[in-house]
């Protein structure tokens, strides 16, 4: 693209994660993107986070939060700063992720410059040092109560010789949006603090015209659940437990109308507790998943109202 690229920003969020997000910035020396830069994010670490970031990689901007917003407002704050430097593009990325092909955000970029009607585009995610999808992409299951990922433990090379194709949502964990996008669509909404964010602004894209793609580049390894949960576990934590549950409420309060609402805010009590229950760390996350319905149900679902 040369000297007249698009300017990029990558935004990183970390919390107490040290360790993943230098081995993440490490592994973002392979990017051949010409116009970037990244800026970290970080929620009020208490493990030398920052200290280490900034030693170890002086040109990367840190903004430090002064306490833990999660994920949502976390990431807004490093979006916010993007825009303010001019950047064309934001890409959000999870800090437990691993560059896999250097030139992903060429192609992602050169595709949102092609397709103005596109608000976010993603690519391919691996699990760790494999050829097996973890996400390409999400479709929303109303009758299930939550979303599930396309593709998921296949081999990417079904899905590299696509064409790029549309998506209910596309995972936080990378996601290039445009800037003309997040001023019609908005911030990341931070009543989530965690889960559910990415589906929210992929249809509240929808509702403004907008399309969600993935361009099916296998670009990325994800080391799932590297902060919030146990890394590399598909079990959920205490924390994950309660907002994937109170979360799932709110966004049905929140987007969906009619019968889609109740279907989904009932599966929410059924078919995706089963799912839940199967999945938790200990007893504990069983708890917090049964909080997390309670805070749902709340007027504005004002979760902090719960004594966790």
């Amino acid at each position: 693209m040369g000297d007249s690229s698009p300017h990029v920003t990558i935004v990183i969020l970390n919390w107490n994660g040290k360790n993943l997000t230098l081995d993440c910035l490490r592994s973002l020396s392979g990017l051949d993107y010409p116009g970037c830069d990244i800026v970290v994010v970080d929620n009020a670490s208490t493990d030398g986070s920052v200290e280490a970031i900034r030693r170890a990689f002086p040109q990367v901007h840190v903004v430090e939060n002064e306490a833990n917003l999660g994920f949502s407002q976390g990431n807004n704050r490093g979006i916010a700063y993007a825009l303010e430097q001019g950047s064309d593009y934001v890409l959000i990325l999870n800090n437990d992720t691993l560059l896999r092909q250097g030139g992903f955000l060429s192609i992602l970029v050169a595709y949102l410059e092609e397709n103005p009607g596109v608000a976010a585009v993603s690519p391919l995610i691996l699990y760790p040092d494999s050829s097996l999808v973890w996400s390409a992409g999400g479709r929303l299951r109303i009758r299930l109560g939550m979303c599930s990922h396309i593709g998921k433990n296949e081999p990417a090379g079904l899905f590299t010789a696509r064409e790029p194709y549309e998506v209910d949502y596309l995972p936080g964990c990378c996601l290039l949006a445009g800037r003309k996008a997040i001023a019609d669509v908005g911030l990341l909404d931070p009543d989530y603090f965690l889960y559910f964010e990415d589906l929210d602004w992929c249809f509240r894209a929808g509702e403004k015209g907008y399309r969600c793609m993935v361009h099916p580049v296998d670009a990325i390894y994800h080391i799932k659940s590297g902060t919030a949960g146990t890394s590399g576990s598909d079990k959920l934590s205490p924390t994950q437990a309660f907002f994937y549950a109170r979360n799932g409420i709110l966004f049905a309060r929140k987007n969906l109308g009619g019968v889609s609402r109740a279907v989904f805010i009932v599966a929410q009590f059924s078919v995706k507790a089963v799912y839940s229950l199967l999945h938790m760390q200990s007893p504990r996350a069983a708890l917090d998943y049964a909080k997390g319905l309670g805070a749902g149900l709340l007027p504005g679902g004002k979760w902090d109202r719960i004594a966790r």
